[in-house]
């Protein structure tokens, strides 16, 4: 499965300057590639950010691009004379759907044309697009037969040189993954994965073994709306009707036998959180507390999977 990898430079800094400093992060690419399971498409390396496009391997990223990018920073300090990191964090990395691969290269070789610091793809250096070309050898850990394959361009780089041409734009849908790992954690005991370029970009969430998942509101919401036969429209909103507002009551304490935040509450049911708070402060009857007790059974019972 190909990875559209991102690793961008602190405060967006433009580190890179020249060609040494490009053939340096190849050299050392090469070398721990070489010692990897994974093979690498095609690169841009950019003043303050670089892609690699890579075939994933058994091994994991992280257990490679550190003999990278710890090498580079420090060479790059030296070069410098700077200290503290380079990089930004650990690399973004998004799982390239198959039909979607041809317009990852498209997007990484013409990198310096968006950028305007060339015409063509084929007038930088900064980017695996001239090896693709033959211009200037390739070096043995891109995989260039491969590249021209997914492509569609098998033995035909000037075909591909023009097809790259006119496709400046490929739309390539990527996700704020800190603000999905953020939503995700509000949950539960929940992991983001690896998303998936594309449109639209998939996050998928992985639970912890034995881990406890907090029902969405929304849920909650419609399950009580389900036993007390009242619409979720008007549970959903400040009506004061009696059976509006020991419906609200029902979600809040609900919501709060599950671990849900009085914000998420008031947001699903279009209320203040101090409205929440007073529904959370108020007596539970028996009958009620039933009533509660089946509807979060209901939303945590392991449903049976389908094949």
């Amino acid at each position: 499965m190909v990875h559209h990898v991102i690793s961008r430079f602190v405060n967006r800094e433009w580190f890179i300057r020249d060609n040494e400093d490009r053939f340096h992060y190849r050299r050392l690419l090469g070398r721990a590639l070489s010692g990897s399971d994974w093979r690498c498409l095609a690169y841009a390396i950019m003043s303050n950010h670089i892609h690699l496009a890579l075939v994933a391997g058994e091994s994991s990223l992280e257990s490679w691009i550190k003999r990278v990018h710890s090498p580079y920073a420090n060479w790059l300090n030296q070069r410098l004379g700077r200290l503290g990191p380079i990089f930004a964090d650990r690399p973004s990395a998004y799982v390239v759907r198959p039909e979607d691969e041809a317009h990852l290269l498209a997007y990484i070789h013409n990198n310096p044309v968006r950028a305007r610091v060339a015409e063509l793809a084929r007038d930088s250096h900064w980017t695996s697009h001239n090896a693709y070309l033959h211009r200037g050898g390739a070096p043995t850990w891109l995989g260039v037969a491969d590249g021209l394959l997914r492509c569609g361009f098998h033995d035909q780089p000037s075909m591909f040189d023009d097809w790259i041409n006119i496709t400046i734009d490929p739309e390539l849908a990527q996700s704020p993954i800190d603000a999905v790992r953020r939503l995700a954690r509000r949950r539960g005991s929940l992991e983001v994965g690896t998303p998936h370029t594309g449109i639209p970009c998939e996050v998928p969430l992985v639970a912890h073994p034995n881990a406890y998942v907090r029902p969405a509101a929304a849920a909650i919401l419609s399950v009580v709306a389900g036993r007390t036969k009242i619409s979720p429209g008007r549970i959903a909103s400040r009506t004061t009707g009696r059976d509006a507002s020991h419906a609200r009551r029902l979600v809040v304490q609900c919501g709060r036998e599950c671990g849900l935040v009085g914000a998420d509450l008031a947001t699903e049911l279009g209320i203040s959180r101090q409205a929440v708070s007073r529904y959370q402060m108020l007596p539970v009857s028996e009958a009620d507390r039933g009533l509660i007790h089946s509807v979060i059974q209901e939303l945590c019972t392991p449903k049976p999977s389908k094949y």
